[in-house]
């Protein structure tokens, strides 16, 4: 089941691909901003919701990441057919 579900990921279009990969990327942008305000914060609690609304923030790009690719798949037709780098165009 899992082997599935990689090659499908494998196979997904060009612009699936890229929202896959971006949404991680600002996913990990926005915990090491909220790692990096925790760590130089003088006290504790000072900017705790700042770090909260980050962490929020790297939950809905997420979601979006697991969300979107599968949606553009859909609607743009090509399927699992093509790796990523070789859109038909």
């Amino acid at each position: 089941m899992l082997h599935k579900v990689f090659n499908r990921m494998l196979r997904m279009c060009e612009p699936a691909w890229e929202c896959l990969i971006r949404s991680l990327q600002f996913c990990c942008l926005f915990l090491l901003c909220s790692l990096l305000l925790l760590s130089k914060s003088q006290v504790w609690g000072e900017h705790q919701m700042t770090v909260a609304a980050l962490q929020e923030c790297a939950q809905l790009f997420l979601l979006f990441g697991a969300i979107l690719p599968p949606c553009l798949e859909e609607t743009l037709g090509n399927g699992a057919g093509s790796p990523p780098g070789s859109s038909k165009r």
